[in-house]
């Protein structure tokens, strides 16, 4: 990360969950999958570093791109990581729009923040997504 970007270095980790794409194939790109995905697991220790209440609005700020999602704390994390399923979210990250959705583990550095903001919408990740 460049010295720039104030915040809290994470590595975030990627896997994949059946219940965000049982919710795709149902619903579509629409709110049930918005927040299943929009969603980053974190150490307590960083929540608390951070100021973080479970749920609370964080940014992660990649080299390539910025999304704000809900953050909630998690015993079994280790501080320094975060854990997101793989989606739309965790692809916008990596700048990888072929491979948004695609299952498998990804390593994103990230520098995160407390936001005030709401989680981003969908169809600022992918315009002409059909959000519900």
């Amino acid at each position: 990360m460049t010295p720039e970007m104030d915040g809290l270095p994470l590595t975030i980790l990627t896997y994949s969950d059946i219940h965000l794409d049982i919710a795709r194939q149902k619903h579509g790109w629409g709110d049930a999958y918005q927040k299943l995905a929009a969603i980053v697991r974190l150490s307590p220790a960083d929540m608390k570093k951070m100021g973080l209440a479970d749920g609370g609005a964080i940014s992660l700020r990649s080299e390539v791109s910025h999304i704000v999602v809900e953050a909630r704390g998690e015993k079994t994390i280790e501080a320094g990581t975060g854990v997101m399923p793989a989606s739309l979210y965790t692809g916008y990250l990596l700048a990888d729009v072929e491979h948004m959705t695609a299952a498998g583990l990804s390593l994103i550095g990230v520098v995160a923040a407390v936001s005030t903001k709401a989680p981003t919408p969908l169809n600022e990740i992918l315009p002409g997504a059909d959000h519900e």
